[in-house]
């Protein structure tokens, strides 16, 4: 009977009967424009103001702001139509949002361009009479060419960015100090072939791409050289770039990981986020690979959020404290942070201010920030009751409000571009269109002769003006270099930084001929030049430079050693000889910070000496020791193996390498970890009290099911303290799942025996530990325990609901109910737990077995807008979250230190949405899913169907994280079938293992996270 459920509950499967309906325009809790406003939060100095609301505008994803201070937005009502109805059939629109009559507020809006092709896009930037709009797969820009107010004209520069109908596309696009257009592409990749031949494969868009993940990229304004400026990222939403040419930005993180990162921007650099790597994604280290070399450090982590627009505030009339500032919109936590860049070496770190917020209206999503000509910000908002997993909960409403002193109103200056003092005014206007104008007229005058008014503002005091004039006087054909070189003298870094640039932009021999650079005295010049260096692959000169810059590395500026690495890009071999020529082989942090960097073979040498020298101290032996690990080579593995196997080696150092050898789950170092020999070591060090606990680690994470035996008779061993017995037991379940079910009967059987043990912590631990086995052997037992009434209740009700965490486990469960076998004091527990279940077909097969009513109390649940309106307990609410009785959020969700990690990290969840949001994603789990959650269902040869979120994949090898936190590796080979599901992990139907008041009380706990 059960083989025929079995089959049954496949065919629905194939059916396709896992999709759910999606949550309409939810209307129930919105609050109306003013009183939003009233409930917001300024920082000192600033006062908040709304400028447009509905009607004038719905859902804006991105905004520009034109030289006459009109607000260019772009709306996404057609939002992610993979999962969404179309909304709109006539397609998103542009609008254009005007203050006719001077009071502060849009009081017009018309529609710029609409069409049923724009669905939701994410970049507009307004330059001169061309509006650029990013939507993947193109960046295009239109044309108003019968000046009617309406584009009747669109035109491609560029097409082939991923993420089609997806967040992580291409967006943020803006215009530089140079006259070049910026923008980011998020991890969907892009293939493009820009329109002087060049191109550039990243991320997911192609097969082999040639750089990783996310981007920052720029172009000229008709899509001619392309050129990528960093990888590696995972969703940057959009860079921002300062008067002298750097650029900034902000980074997503898998959500829930705490690990929203603001960046320095380095040309040539890598950010960390591929390859992913096993491990706990809430450290820097594991998420963005921050302690691998070839990583650039990040400026500031901002921890829990979704980042969206971003900018670099040179305007004046904000407070002073705010000038030469990052302005950031987040619409996770729904605030308006400020970020003072404070140099940090060769890089930047900064300290944070929020300046907006919306404490009591979480449906508060800035999406965007801009400059207006006036120096005010003003700030989109999506306004959407959550964010992200390509949901939305709101067609109909989208804001503007204006950030600026108290009672300053809002003005837009004419220019007169025909004057040089409206020209001057344009450039040095806090605005970037106002500026995009001036930088326009002036180019077009370089091209003819000098431009005298260029040398009249370059003597302005202002020095954001003079940056910008820069970017066109050295290009003068005369006078340009000979301005340039003098740049390069000048006692501000910033302008020697920026003048490095500009020589760079006019070729080699510019750059060359300021020799003085290479003894700057700022590591920020220094760093430039290192960079710029990479453009100049063949030329005669750049042997010299490279190693004289490289010699001004101090050891400890990780932003200078990043530089170092870009700059000798396939030329690491003999970079490292020359410099350690240079310093005499002398292992110092100078030299084993160079050597960690470059990481060529012919460091292996001088790193084993470092390693086997006593006379050296600890941190100069661990750094040998990294060196190693980076090398990455056979040989230099089996010295750090040679290491851990001989018992003299400091405890230190021992300590180290095994944590290096460990890296990745060990998948790294496999081929030189697996021999007999590491084996005896490690079996010879689980008991030594120094060396045990790393390697109890160790074995942990490599999961080395050799050790499995030894570690449950530790388990087992009433003569160690109960700490030891559980830590053995914690190996064993990372283990289990590895190995084959036609080895693991015995295990289990021996296993089992624990479950009468005197400890309930250790029951419990070997129940989960049973739970993790594959095959028939560890179903069996737990069933048999769980159908026995001479057993405890406690026991079977605890073995019940491990079961019904199971796809084959529900089923088997379900089948006893079919069969009448399953006893009756487990009936309910059993109806709970499937029909909270992730498994579809189980909950379809329990609907028919063991219907229930729609609440715990059989009452139904009252309305949307009465569930909102109840006032709800947090202390009680947080009984509901950890109780056994009830939802059980506990078991795939965690707060601090209690729970688990199967789903999405709640300890701040408070911050990212209010009491609307979380509703919403309790009774409608399915219809926002984020990215790193998505569920996929897996048919397999050995063990049918599985379901979970992908947490690893390449070649060989899927790790597939089931509800109950089970990470199960898949071969390749074994997998049969996969796709992505509509459904969440997150059960529906949760609300009938509660109350209204249980679910108004776990709301208000929830909503206190923060």
């Amino acid at each position: 009977m059960l083989r025929s459920i079995e089959l049954s509950a496949r065919r629905a499967l194939l059916a396709g009967f896992m999709t759910s309906g999606l949550l309409g325009g939810a209307a129930w809790a919105q609050l109306e424009s003013q009183d939003t406003l009233a409930g917001m939060k300024t920082a000192p100095g600033l006062e908040v103001s709304l400028f447009a609301a509905e009607d004038l505008l719905v859902n804006p994803t991105a905004m520009d702001i034109d030289a006459k201070g009109r607000v260019w937005v772009t709306e996404a009502s057609n939002y992610r139509l993979f999962k969404h109805e179309v909304a709109v059939e006539e397609g998103d629109r542009v609008r254009v949002l005007e203050d006719t009559d001077g009071d502060g507020k849009a009081d017009q809006a018309t529609t710029f361009y609409q069409h049923p092709t724009l669905q939701a896009p994410l970049g507009i930037a307004v330059l001169k009479d061309r509006v650029y709009v990013a939507q993947s797969p193109e960046l295009f820009y239109l044309e108003d060419t019968d000046d009617d107010g309406k584009a009747d004209k669109k035109t491609v520069i560029l097409t082939g960015f991923g993420g089609v109908d997806h967040d992580h596309a291409i967006h943020g696009i803006m215009a530089g100090p140079d006259g070049l257009i910026y923008m980011t592409v998020g991890d969907g990749g892009l293939d493009v072939t820009d329109n002087s031949g060049d191109r550039i494969v990243a991320g997911k868009a192609a097969e082999n791409p040639t750089y990783d993940a996310a981007t920052v990229l720029r172009t000229d304004p008709d899509g001619m050289h392309l050129e990528l400026l960093a990888e590696g990222m995972r969703n940057p939403y959009e860079p921002t770039i300062n008067s002298f040419g750097t650029v900034f930005g902000s980074d997503n993180d898998d959500d829930g990981n705490e690990q929203v990162q603001i960046n320095y921007v380095m040309e040539g650099g890598h950010y960390g986020y591929w390859p992913r790597r096993q491990g706990d994604r809430r450290l820097d280290e594991v998420h963005w690979n921050k302690d691998r070399p070839g990583v650039v450090p990040n400026m500031i982590r901002t921890g829990f959020g979704s980042p969206t627009g971003i900018l670099f505030y040179e305007g004046r009339l904000l407070p002073a404290r705010l000038h030469n500032t990052l302005i950031h919109a987040d619409a996770g936590p729904g605030e308006i942070r400020s970020y003072k860049p404070v140099a940090n070496g060769a890089g930047y770190q900064g300290k944070t201010e929020i300046l907006l917020s919306a404490p009591h209206d979480k449906w508060f999503r800035p999406s965007d920030v801009c400059v207006a000509p006036d120096g005010s910000v003003l700030v989109a908002d999506w306004y959407d009751p959550g964010v992200g997993g390509h949901n939305m909960g709101d067609t109909k409403r989208g804001r503007i409000y204006r950030l600026a002193p108290p009672e300053i109103p809002y003005t837009a200056p004419v220019l007169n571009l025909k004057t040089d003092e409206g020209l001057t005014q344009a450039l040095a206007s806090p605005n970037l269109a106002q500026r995009y104008l001036a930088h326009d007229v002036l180019s077009g005058e370089l091209k003819g002769a000098e431009v005298p008014l260029l040398h009249a503002m370059y003597q302005s005091n202002d020095p954001i003006l003079r940056a910008r004039v820069l970017w066109l006087l050295g290009k003068e054909r005369n006078h340009g270099l000979e301005t340039l070189l003098e740049l390069a003298r000048d006692e501000a870094p910033a302008f020697r930084v920026q003048a490095v640039r500009l020589l760079a932009d006019r070729g080699p021999e510019s750059l060359f001929s300021a020799e003085w650079l290479l003894e700057d005295p700022n590591p920020m010049v220094r760093r430039q030049v290192l960079l710029e260096l990479r453009r100049f692959p063949d030329s005669l000169t750049l042997d010299n430079w490279l190693i004289a810059l490289a010699l001004h590395y101090d050891g400890q500026d990780r932003f200078y050693r990043e530089a170092i690495g870009i700059a000798f890009t396939n030329r690491e071999s003999w970079g490292f000889e020359r410099l350690a020529s240079e310093l005499g082989n002398r292992w110092d942090e100078r030299l084993s910070g160079l050597a960690l960097q470059l990481h060529p073979a012919e460091a292996q040498a001088l790193a084993e000496t470092a390693l086997h020298n006593d006379m050296l101290g600890a941190t100069p032996r661990r750094a040998a020791i990294d060196v190693l690990d980076a090398i990455g080579t056979e040989a230099s593995g089996q010295m750090l193996v040679a290491l851990v196997e001989n018992p003299d080696s400091p405890s230190e150092l021992f300590k180290h390498a095994l944590h290096h050898l460990a890296r990745n789950g060990g998948q790294d170092w496999r081929t030189v970890t697996g021999g007999e020999s590491m084996d005896t070591m490690l079996a010879a060090a689980l008991d030594n009290p120094d060396r045990g606990p790393a390697v109890w680690k160790f074995i942990t994470e490599t999961k080395r099911q050799q050790f499995v035996p030894s570690l449950i008779a530790r388990s087992k061993r009433n003569d160690l303290p109960l700490e030891s017995r559980l830590g053995a037991m914690n190996g064993i379940k990372a283990i289990a799942p590895q190995i084959a079910p036609k080895d693991a009967d015995a295990l289990v059987a021996e296993l089992a025996t624990l479950l009468a043990d005197k400890h309930d912590v250790l029951r419990a631990a070997a129940l989960e530990s049973i739970q993790q086995f594959r095959g028939s052997a560890s179903r069996t037992i737990l069933l048999n325990l769980t159908l026995d009434t001479e057993q405890d209740i406690a026991l079977r009700a605890e073995l019940a609901r491990r079961l019904a965490a199971t796809q084959s486990g529900a089923i088997a469960l379900l089948d006893a109910v079919e069969q009448e076998k399953l006893p009756a004091d487990l009936l309910p527990i059993v109806s709970e737990q499937v029909h909270n279940g992730p498994f579809e077909d189980a909950r379809m097969m329990a609907q028919q077995l063991i219907p229930r009513d729609a609440a715990a109390d059989g009452t139904a649940l009252p309305p949307m807008e009465e569930l909102v309106a109840m006032v709800g307990d947090v202390t009680k609410g947080k009984q509901v979250f950890f109780s056994e009785d009830h939802a059980q959020c506990f078991r795939c969700h965690r707060v601090g230190d209690e729970g688990k990690e199967v789903g999405p990290n709640l300890t701040v969840i408070g911050q990212k949405f209010g009491r609307e949001g979380i509703l919403e994603s309790i009774l409608y789990p399915s219809a926002a899913i984020s990215h790193e959650y998505e569920v996929w269902i897996v048919e397999t040869e050995w063990e049918g169907y599985l379901s979970g979120f992908i947490v690893q994949e390449d070649d060989e090898t899927l790790q597939l994280m089931d509800a109950t936190g089970t990470v199960k590796n898949l071969k390749q080979s074994d997998i049969i079938d996969k796709r992505k599901s509509a459904t969440s992990l997150m059960p529906t139907g949760l609300a009938a293992a509660m109350t209204a008041q249980d679910l108004s009380d776990l709301v208000a706990y929830l909503t206190s996270l923060k």
